[in-house]
């Protein structure tokens, strides 16, 4: 369920691709410097959204540095973070500790577990740090894996599991005047998120017999049908996403959001097609 919250580079301006990718890797840094090497190798993109997201709304103070690292080592870089890169980071662990223990429980696979148990010292530690944040991982996780194991044919209780997990951690204050809001976006995407996902491995998950929520529905796949339920449910997060008073980087979300989170869906897309026209 990770790697969709993608910026579409070639829409960007150096200045936008230069400030996306200062993000990128101060939410690196931040988890190797919070949770050592193995909290970095949990870095992905769809955390850092969520910090362009919150940084835009509540304007922190930022940190900078210019610097280089392993994937951009010709020459030194700007680096930004703030407050909500840290929380960023600890969700990126809570996260991808529960993904682990999901495609080992799919899977079966060693290495995941393995990555799980490495991971799970960092996750209690983050836990006791977000008690709001982490009821709510605990119960989606815990829901999703019972409807699972009954084999649940209704897409919608999954799909609405994932959402209210991603719009409490997109509420990062519930007291705050803007958490709701926040919710409704974070909702939304997380449910786009779900099906996406769920779109994506259809054909993976149906040869390997595996569960899928859109099993149970008629033609479902990469088609123009599920493309048509896609885009309703980004339409939804949009919505949300726009009544935000957002300036700062609002080029670069709506780019993500526009644009960015459609490029494996059509690649998926352009694969089938080449397959079909064989």
């Amino acid at each position: 369920m990770f790697g969709f919250i993608i910026p579409y580079l070639q829409g960007l301006n150096e200045q936008e691709r230069e400030r996306y990718r200062g993000c990128y890797c101060g939410l690196c840094k931040t988890l190797s410097r919070r949770h050592s090497w193995i909290g970095k190798m949990t870095l992905n993109y769809d955390m850092t959204f969520l910090v362009l997201l919150l940084s835009s709304l509540y304007e922190p103070k930022e940190s900078s540095s210019y610097e280089r690292c392993g994937i951009y080592p010709r020459k030194k870089h700007r680096i930004w973070s703030n407050k909500f890169t840290d929380y960023a980071a600890d969700m990126t662990i809570a996260l991808s500790y529960y993904k682990c223990l999901d495609d080992w429980q799919d899977e079966h696979r060693l290495l995941k577990l393995g990555y799980a148990k490495m991971l799970k010292p960092h996750y209690r530690e983050i836990m006791l740090q977000y008690p709001r944040q982490y009821a709510s991982i605990e119960k989606c996780f815990a829901d999703l894996g019972e409807l699972e194991k009954s084999g649940c044919s209704l897409p919608d209780a999954t799909t609405n599991f994932f959402g209210l997990l991603m719009g409490s951690l997109f509420a990062y204050d519930k007291g705050d005047h803007w958490a709701e809001p926040l919710a409704r976006t974070g909702a939304a995407l997380g449910k786009f998120i779900y099906v996406m996902d769920a779109c994506l491995d259809m054909e993976s998950d149906t040869k390997h017999g595996r569960y899928n929520p859109l099993l149970a529905c008629a033609n479902a796949g990469v088609n123009s049908e599920t493309y048509e339920l896609l885009t309703m449910l980004i339409g939804d997060c949009t919505l949300e996403f726009e009544k935000l008073p957002l300036v700062q980087d609002i080029a670069i979300m709506r780019n993500v959001l526009y644009s960015g989170i459609w490029q494996k869906y059509q690649l998926a897309a352009q694969k089938i097609a080449k397959r079909g026209g064989k």
